[in-house]
């Protein structure tokens, strides 16, 4: 079933409610002025849908909302009956080109004729990580620049939504990858999508909260700042000396504040990449 989520919200929190929208699983959001001109009305599409489905985004629409420091607008739920909705919205995918050498493609879809670019299939689902978000297609050209200098070795994902990340590691040439989120609609999914990219036997994925123990080359962390915060020393702890850390899941505003934190656990030579708002952080342990 396909459910729209209405949300009328303050214009200027249009950015991070959509991101809040496609993190929790939208497939598409769309944006429509309000009766007040200071007001939006973001519109967020859910595909395969159950009852149990609306509760649970339910339960985690609330958590979004205060970690960012917004309050929550009254949700108002629309079933949507168009049975031709599905194959329209097939009809329009795309494939989409993601920095030099990657393309995010639903299963449905063949690459394009002559396609040299390194295949990610994903398929929509409760889960986050598309290839269309700032933040995902932002952490993909990380993990890419880290894999033309040989750098990725054994690398968590942290936080792996969709599995989009750790199917990237994975095919980019990481040693090993570990996958883990909080949300077990989100390691359903990573498991399922590696198994259409043909990784299962690359990636561990484990429903777990907190940063595991272990060592790594590269951690990946596409998640919201104040986690990123709170997670900081654990996160730095299993770096490797000389290890990649890419972080994103936040926003212009709140690059300060993570780079006053890890500087002061030992972490250097940023790069700050700022795509549409929200912020791309790499460094390295020192």
């Amino acid at each position: 079933m396909i459910y729209e989520l209405v949300l009328r919200v303050g214009a200027a929190q249009e950015i991070v409610v959509g991101g809040i929208l496609e993190e929790l699983g939208a497939i598409a959001v769309t944006t429509e002025l309000g009766p007040d001109p200071e007001e939006v009305v973001l519109r967020g599409l859910f595909y395969g849908m159950l009852e149990s489905s609306v509760r649970e985004i339910e339960i985690r629409l609330p958590l979004y909302f205060a970690r960012f420091g917004l309050g929550l607008p009254a949700p108002v739920w629309r079933e949507v009956v168009d049975c031709d909705w599905e194959k329209a919205w097939r009809a329009h995918s795309q494939a989409v080109a993601v920095g030099e050498g990657l393309l995010v493609l639903p299963s449905w879809l063949e690459p394009p004729v002559g396609n040299r670019r390194v295949v990610l299939r994903v398929d929509p689902a409760m889960a986050f990580g598309s290839g269309s978000h700032p933040t995902t297609r932002g952490c993909l050209v990380a993990l890419e620049r880290r894999a033309h200098d040989g750098l990725l070795g054994r690398t968590l994902d942290l936080g792996c939504g969709s599995g989009i990340l750790a199917i990237a590691a994975a095919k980019l040439g990481a040693v090993s990858v570990l996958a883990t989120d909080i949300d077990p609609i989100a390691t359903a999914t990573c498991i399922e999508n590696c198994g259409l990219n043909q990784v299962s036997g690359q990636v561990i994925t484990r429903t777990q909260g907190g940063v595991p123990g272990g060592v790594f080359d590269t951690v990946v962390a596409n998640i919201l700042a104040n986690v990123l915060l709170e997670l900081a020393p654990d996160i730095v702890r299993v770096l490797a000396p000389g290890g990649n850390l890419i972080l994103s899941g936040l926003l212009e505003t709140h690059v300060e504040a993570i780079l006053g934190t890890y500087d002061g656990l030992g972490m250097t030579g940023w790069n700050v990449d700022i795509l549409e708002e929200w912020a791309v952080l790499g460094a390295f342990r020192g």
